[in-house]
């Protein structure tokens, strides 16, 4: 029920044709009552828009309702099983005009109204669900206007989905309402199972039923005779997928046409739910498709599958078909599409696979799906012969005989040895293991080659491999002509030089000592010879090679005589520091068996000699350790150590000084000359020369120069040992200092000045000064501040370079400082580039008040210059830009807290 005014006087009246009849209507609320046959139930919609009325049995709906003095009714449809999928009706009037339209919900947005045969569309936005129907059910009450819809206007409303529901209500509060139902009361289910009755598919393929459910009910159910599968389940009515079965194609009819082929398939759709259930059926017959046979699977050797036979068979909607090789194998097929031919491999790609799979499709298949079948060709390995480890094997000519080892996959147990050569397998010519003996030929001809070959079999080809033989001499082993070594130093070098290819190692025996670094050191190893052995004279040893490899070893001996070592000797000189030390050899060869042929030479500072008689300088003192190792044309040595000792030098020191009293050029000279012990320097061993003037012999002495001047100094000494050292200095003779100095300051008012002073004096190396005002310094050219008007004594102190000293002393008047820093302070500046006044100058305050603030301002009391110090002084400028003639006013912030406040004033600026 739509209400249909916006008045409290709608009604809907509900008749009962037969008894018990129950009834659920939800508006707001859910009201459930029951009513028997000839009673009516009245429902008040008035306030509701939609209202849902359900019974269990018929009854019939009447919505009473009105404007004016005039009354309306109209009967209602049922929502379900009844309805149109296209009503009319025509304005008949400029009153207000609604519809009524109610419809399941899958087809509220597909509504069009044409007006006048203009189509209009009804926007899914004017419905709203109706109550109590879970979201099933939708209605709209739409007002059309004599604009949209013109008095006299033919409409038909649509909807190609599903039936619909529709009222018409037209009137006024002056002219009265019209009420009318125009959808349709009676019921107009319909099934369709498909759009044609009958179809016929192949076994291996599927058939989509396009079913089709209308009038009211929108659901169904599918069953059949079949043993297929539906893709949606049996409840989806359009594009359900069937598959068949292969037992759809013993499905015959009875009774059975002539001729039949297949099976037949009847499928039947059912409509469901509360509506008159209708049915409809589609037959499908269902045809064999082709059947496939690619053959049995085969077994082939990969060394003998050139080709491979190929033999199928096509039955069914088929007879025909074509050949293809399935990836990776990639051979091709001769006249592929003969069920019988041949696959030619592809070499070395398909014998590298463990099969082969060759496909069989089928062609010109109907109405059917082509249908495959794969034959697997199954590829064992060819043997893999190993006649040996390594393609070469190399023997020994003395120890010749071959060690067979042969090796054939696929578990075969035994081969076939062939050879080349002349020699003889032993035990066979069929054991993998085997041995064979060359003949003499065979070592003297060269390499020969043993093979071995698969018996022969039915499924692979035979497979050989070859082992090529090589024959080698054993090796050569030289110990070198027999050796001399000494009694004192029987260490003997021994030298086993292996040539050949089978060894590379000796071992050493005979005779009672040790072998340094071990027995087996090759090439070169050291005999230690035992006491024994050098008093007997001589030793035998046995050199053995080892690791001989494949041939046998061999063995040399050699002869090792002891000598009598030479007798070390030399005699050297004793020099000083800085001089030539000359060794000299005295060493001889007492056995009168070979020469002297070597020396090495130890000095004791790191420095060694090959020389027979070598010589030195060292260089620094001291008594060192010489050592003389002496060899023999034998290799025998002898060793001495004797002591060499270079004298120390003196090392002068000496200072010299004046008399501050008496004559200017007496010079006083002090000799600190030292030297290493034990050396000394004798009292009387001291020379003085004083630059050709005079001399001393004196230690330490003075001297008066004839004027002043530079001298040139020579002192020699002479130590205990008799070693001379000289040392030469020169020496500038000056008078004696004469004190002297100026002074001056800018005389400028200042709350200090700052008086400098000039030193004038003669011959000085050091200055002191008291300035009389409590402060000092040290410096030649000082200046010192004086806060307070007066005289003070300045004195200076000189010095020179004897430590002599004069002093000078001068008043001086300090008249220039003033206590009241305004009269510091300029008035006028005219800063015109004349080099004069140009600068508002305030030079006390970075030498008193280094942070005091100074600002300056215009008339206007705009600030042009702020400073804080004062190490740029004011030009009279603005931001780079001259200022103009006029007055201007400022302010200093001292900064001090025993001057506290601000000082102001006034600057003229002129040009």
């Amino acid at each position: 029920m739509i209400h249909r005014t916006g008045t409290q006087h709608d009604q809907a009246y509900i008749l009962a044709p037969q008894n018990s009849t129950s009834l659920s209507i939800t508006s707001a609320t859910t009201t459930n009552w029951l009513i028997n046959s000839g009673e009516t139930f009245k429902v008040n919609t008035a306030g509701n828009a939609l209202t849902y009325i359900q019974t269990d049995k018929p009854v019939y709906v009447f919505n009473v309702g009105g404007r004016g003095c005039k009354l309306a009714a109209a009967q209602i449809a049922p929502a379900y099983c009844a309805g149109s999928y296209t009503a009319s009706f025509e304005r008949e009037s400029s009153d207000s005009l609604f519809l009524d339209i109610y419809v399941r919900s899958a087809a509220i947005g597909t509504f069009t109204l044409d007006i006048n045969a203009v189509p209009t569309a009804i926007a899914a936005g004017n419905f709203t669900v109706v109550p109590g129907t879970a979201g099933n059910l939708f209605g709209a009450r739409i007002y059309f206007s004599t604009a949209t819809i013109p008095q006299g206007a033919y409409c038909i409303l649509r909807n190609n989905i599903d039936l619909f529901g529709f009222s018409v209500v037209n009137g006024s509060s002056t002219s009265g309402s019209h009420m009318s139902q125009h959808s349709s009361f009676n019921s107009q289910t319909f099934v369709q199972a498909n759009p044609v009755p009958t179809a016929t598919i192949c076994s291996n393929t599927t058939f989509t039923l396009q079913g089709v459910i209308g009038g009211g009910p929108n659901t169904g159910v599918w069953t059949s005779n079949g043993y297929g599968t539906f893709s949606g389940g049996p409840n989806q009515i359009a594009n359900n997928v069937y598959t068949p079965n292969l037992l759809d194609t013993s499905l015959v009819p009875v009774p059975t046409p002539t001729p039949w082929t297949g099976g037949l398939v009847i499928f039947n759709l059912t409509s469901t739910g509360i509506c008159p259930n209708l049915s409809s059926t589609v037959a499908v017959r269902v045809l064999q498709g082709p059947i496939v046979n690619a053959g049995t699977d085969q077994i082939k050797c990969t060394n003998n599958t050139a080709t491979i036979q190929l033999s199928g068979s096509i039955l069914g909607a088929s007879s025909q078909g074509t050949w293809s090789p399935v990836a990776p194998a990639s051979g091709t097929v001769v006249n592929n599409s003969s069920l019988t031919t041949i696959y030619n491999t592809a070499l070395p790609g398909d014998t590298a696979l463990p099969y082969i799979k060759i496909l069989l499709t089928s062609i010109n298949n109907g109405i059917c799906a082509a249908e495959r079948d794969t034959i697997k060709i199954i590829l064992q390995k060819a043997p893999i012969v190993d006649a040996a480890p390594t393609s070469s094997l190399v023997r020994c000519s003395n120890n010749s005989t071959v060690y067979l080892s042969g090796y054939i996959s696929n578990s075969i147990p035994s081969g076939i040895w062939t050879t080349n050569g002349s020699g003889i397998f032993i035990p066979n010519n069929i054991s993998l293991i085997n041995n064979y003996v060359p003949s003499f030929s065979d070592l003297s001809s060269g390499p020969i080659k043993l093979k071995l070959t698969t018996p022969p079999s039915a499924l692979c080809k035979t497979v050989s491999d070859s082992v090529l033989v090589y024959f080698t001499q054993p090796a050569t082993l030289t110990l070198g002509p027999d050796l001399n070594s000494c009694k004192n130093n029987p260490i003997i070098p021994l030298n086993a030089i292996i040539t050949g290819t089978t060894s590379n190692s000796v071992i050493w025996s005979g005779g009672g000592g040790s072998f340094v670094p071990s027995n087996t050191t090759v090439p070169t190893t050291s005999y230690i010879a035992t006491p024994t052995e050098t008093t007997n004279g001589f030793v035998i040893l046995t050199a053995s090679t080892t690791a001989n490899g494949i041939c046998f070893g061999v063995t040399k001996q050699i002869r090792i005589d002891f000598r009598d070592k030479p007798s070390a000797n030399f005699i050297t000189n004793t020099v000083c520091l800085n001089q030539t030390t000359q060794f000299s050899d005295q060493s001889i060869n007492p056995s009168g068996i070979g020469s002297l042929s070597g020396w090495q030479w130890d000095f004791g500072n790191g420095q060694n000699s090959n020389n027979i008689n070598p010589a030195l300088s060292y260089t620094a003192p001291g008594t060192y350790t010489v050592m003389l190792v002496v060899n023999n044309t034998f290799g025998c040595y002898d060793t001495i150590r004797k002591p060499t000792t270079v004298f120390p030098l003196p090392n002068i020191k000496w200072g010299y000084t004046r008399l501050c009293t008496g004559s200017a050029q007496n010079i006083c000279f002090t000799d600190s000359s030292t030297i290493l012990p034990p050396s000394t320097i004798p009292v009387t061993n001291h020379y003085w020369d004083f630059g050709g003037v005079g001399f001393s012999v004196t230690k330490d002495t003075c001297f008066i120069f004839p004027t002043d001047g530079k001298y040139s100094i020579t002192h020699q000494i002479i130590s205990s040992n008799g070693c001379l050292s000289t040392l030469v200095q020169t020496i500038n003779i000056t008078p004696k200092p004469d004190a002297k100095f100026t002074f001056f300051n800018s005389g400028q008012l200042s709350l200090g000045t700052n008086v400098n002073f000039v030193d004038s004096s003669k011959y000085s190396v050091g200055w002191s000064w008291n300035f009389g005002n409590g402060s000092t310094s040290i410096l030649q050219n000082p200046s010192s501040i004086y806060t307070t008007n007066g005289t003070y004594t300045v004195t200076q102190v000189v010095t020179d370079q004897f430590g002599c000293s004069d002093t000078y002393s001068l008043e001086i008047r300090i008249n220039n400082v003033v206590n009241d820093i305004t009269q510091l302070i300029p008035n006028v500046i005219s800063p015109n580039g004349d080099g004069k006044n140009d600068y508002w100058r305030l030079d006390f305050i970075d030498v008193f008040y280094k942070t005091a603030e100074i600002e300056i301002f215009n008339r206007w009391g705009e600030s042009i210059f702020r400073s804080t110090g004062y190490s740029n002084a004011w030009d009279g400028t603005y931001r780079g830009d001259a200022l103009p003639v006029g007055a201007y006013y400022y302010t200093i912030d001292l900064k001090d807290p025993d001057k506290p406040g601000i000082i102001k004033g006034n600057i003229t600026l002129l040009k």
